[in-house]
């Protein structure tokens, strides 16, 4: 997997700010280019990363500041000038570019991701030589609290530090994600459990969510177990089929697969269910935060 160890981010405002202080966060990060040509004005602080005191400074000053504060072993350089594609001369050609204007610009082929936020969503869009019939200033078209921008941020990074932001770059994706998907999974996962009865299982936390799930695709087919995450897994077994016909089956299917010394006060039991396989994830409840 490809490590990011410098990033371009041209437009320091709103998510460009956030984004800066949440790459310098991702240890293989050493170098960030920030370029914007405005200052901080008194009307920017309520959607902005930039507390009060940076009003009248540039954008630039000040989230150079931030990060040099939280963040020293990030050199950032900063540059302030009105960035314009193909004219605008990068003093460093960096691994990634991203572009957070509040405006519709062409892009020609150096921005590698413009985003923005929409109707609830951040949009990566890393589409090629874009070209727009006009050129006009960004709005959001919904109310963005400091947390929705923070959270954006924080979306981006995570596809930064994992790597897929380069599959997405690649295919030249507009890529749409949820700033609400935390809040509606919960709703949903709060309808599901509205009147239902919990049976105690003290070691597998949840496991009557999954209990008459878990029986029924066995019938259909082996179902796969993972102690810890499925791309991180401790171990792993495979239930054959048909072998789980009651709740006692599935519990005592789980203790001998997590029979081993351990240091956790039990497991929080997570079912998957694809189209072609079911797994189980059993999460350690370590107690670590």
């Amino acid at each position: 997997m490809k490590k990011v160890s410098s990033v371009t981010v041209i437009g320091l405002g709103t998510l460009g700010g956030f984004l800066c202080d949440s790459l310098s966060k991702i240890e293989s990060i050493k170098k960030i280019v920030a370029i914007d040509y405005d200052r901080v004005r008194r009307k920017n602080i309520g959607e902005s990363i930039y507390p009060s005191k940076y009003i009248g400074s540039s954008k630039v000053y000040g989230i150079k500041r931030i990060i040099n504060f939280s963040n020293p072993h990030v050199e950032v350089i900063g540059m302030k000038e009105k960035y314009i594609e193909g004219k605008t001369k990068l003093p460093y050609s960096t691994d990634l570019v991203f572009d957070c204007r509040d405006f519709i610009y062409d892009r020609q082929g150096e921005i590698n991701c413009r985003l923005f936020i929409t109707s609830r969503y951040v949009i990566l869009d890393c589409r090629k030589k874009v070209v727009y019939n006009y050129h006009f200033e960004g709005t959001y078209n919904q109310k963005v609290s400091r947390l929705d921008l923070s959270n954006a941020a924080n979306i981006v990074c995570s596809l930064v530090e994992n790597g897929d932001i380069f599959n997405i770059l690649s295919n030249e994706i507009v890529h749409k994600v949820e700033l609400d998907y935390a809040s509606r999974k919960t709703h949903e996962t709060l309808q599901e459990k509205e009147g239902a009865v919990t049976t105690p299982y003290p070691k597998f936390i949840d496991l009557e969510d999954s209990l008459e799930k878990l029986i029924e695709n066995n019938k259909k087919g082996n179902v796969k177990l993972f102690l810890g995450s499925r791309d991180s897994s401790l171990m792993f077994r495979e239930i054959e089929k048909g072998s789980l016909k009651s709740a006692g089956d599935v519990v005592s299917s789980l203790t001998r697969f997590v029979d081993t010394p351990f240091a956790t006060a039990g497991f929080i039991v997570v079912l998957h269910q694809k189209q072609k396989e079911t797994y189980v994830e059993l999460l350690p409840e370590t107690g670590a935060a």
